[in-house]
């Protein structure tokens, strides 16, 4: 799959529209085969349902049909409510997050191809004498299924409005953000062990490419999304090149600025800067798709906003700062670089540029710690999450980058709080992270 194809379809993922369209459209089959059963087979007489007459189906279909679409209205003004009020609360970077929730896309798709449906059979009802050439024409088969898609549309309704209700609480809000970091977490892990990848410290770790470098120039600003490193690779193999891509997914990158550079080989075309940006997907905003920084991001932001003076709520703040030192406990045993390098053929290869784990900490601790040294409870709380992961590090570097984040936090409580008790406090926590370390 593509860059920009794996754009488009993280777009639909993202989107309203997507589900209840895909399944208005088989609502719209599934009428057209119930009405063919019922000319070619029927009439149908179930013993245990009585007999519908046109009369009866057209008033069964009209109120399954107006019933739905004013709980469609209902369900989709629930859902506007519910975005309104998290992005107001968690900011409005979250609102990704439960846009992609497949169980509202779900519940909403249902009842839109549940009022498609009644409006298609409604259409086609006939009674006896209503036109020259018609004849009496009740879907009996497609009245059972209109029937029990009624039912199955009510439950739809108070299954939104329960996942509604528990999808905005605060502790859903933060485990549903840190569930996305730790899977994406792990899945930076398997491209880093994949068999025939090479992770180096910096490009002079390898032999320089013969040549002189291609310089690949965006032609439009905006973040960098989605990587589709398989195309990347087979363009090295057929151009025997060696292709290196200089920006993180994630960056913001300007007009004209270099993202790419390739080292051509002998069966390199002339148009290849046009193939490898086709390779690079670039939007107006950074999306979660292979962004792992952004996911940090996210959950800072949470606990960022649940310490400002505005809100005050330090108890929100600590649970943001358990699923960071989850997914921080996870890098113990990420492979370490700044390049990956994946070989394309026998003499062609493709780098990017990866994330570290210095990025990766500042990004979950660097820009959490001001926030933090504001409040003692959240002080406490990041202090002894340091604590365990200085004492769990499996290195020393990584062990110095946390006792780095330990003195910033120290220092900016010092400076912030000013309680000789709560600093008291602090102290003795940090003598704890002392000795472990």
């Amino acid at each position: 799959m593509h860059a920009r194809q794996i754009q488009a379809w993280e777009s639909l993922r993202e989107s309203y529209w997507f589900l209840p369209v895909l399944f208005s459209l088989v609502a719209l089959g599934t009428a057209v085969v119930a009405m063919t059963i019922d000319r070619n087979f029927g009439p149908w007489s179930f013993g245990w349902l009585p007999r519908i007459g046109p009369a009866g189906a057209r008033a069964l279909l009209s109120t399954t049909a107006g019933s739905l679409i004013t709980v469609a209205g209902v369900a989709f003004s629930v859902t506007l409510v519910a975005l309104a009020s998290m992005s107001a609360q968690f900011g409005p970077r979250l609102l990704l997050l439960f846009i992609r929730d497949r169980g509202i896309q779900g519940a909403l798709g249902i009842f839109a191809a549940q009022f498609l449906y009644c409006l298609v059979l409604l259409l086609f009802v006939r009674a006896p004498g209503e036109a020259a050439d018609s004849q009496m024409f009740v879907p009996q088969v497609g009245l059972l299924l209109a029937f029990l898609g009624g039912i199955v549309g009510i439950g739809a309704f108070i299954y939104l409005v329960h996942h509604v209700a528990q999808m905005i609480q605060v502790g859903n809000v933060v485990a549903r953000a840190g569930t996305a970091l730790l899977v994406r977490i792990d899945h930076v892990e398997e491209e880093r062990i994949r068999e025939e990848a090479t992770l180096l410290t910096s490009l002079a770790d390898r032999p320089p490419p013969p040549g002189d470098p291609i310089e690949v120039c965006t032609e439009q600003d905006g973040y960098l999304q989605v990587i589709d490193d398989g195309r990347l690779v087979e363009l090295a193999d057929e151009w025997r090149a060696v292709i290196a891509v200089d920006c993180h997914v994630g960056e913001f990158v300007t007009r004209g600025r270099v993202i790419a550079r390739v080292w051509p080989g002998d069966t390199t075309p002339e148009d290849h800067p046009g193939a490898v940006r086709g390779s690079l997907a670039l939007g107006t905003r950074r999306t979660n798709a292979q962004d792992v920084r952004y996911l940090f991001d996210q959950i800072v932001q949470i606990a960022a906003r649940a310490l400002s003076p505005g809100v005050n709520d330090p108890f929100t703040a600590m649970s943001c700062i358990d699923w960071l030192e989850a997914a921080l406990s996870r890098l113990n045993t990420l492979p370490q670089g700044a390049w990956l390098e994946v070989p394309a053929g026998d003499q062609g290869s493709v780098l990017y540029r990866v994330t570290t784990r210095a990025e990766l900490f500042y990004a979950a601790l660097g820009q959490l710690t001001p926030y933090a040294a504001t409040d003692i409870n959240a002080t406490l709380h990041l202090a002894r999450a340091l604590r365990r992961l200085i004492a769990a590090a499996t290195d020393g570097n990584q062990a110095d980058l946390l006792r780095r984040e330990l003195d910033r936090l120290t220092l900016g409580a010092e400076q912030r709080l000013g309680n000789p008790g709560e600093l008291a406090q602090l102290a003795e926590v940090i003598g704890t992270a002392a000795d472990a370390g």
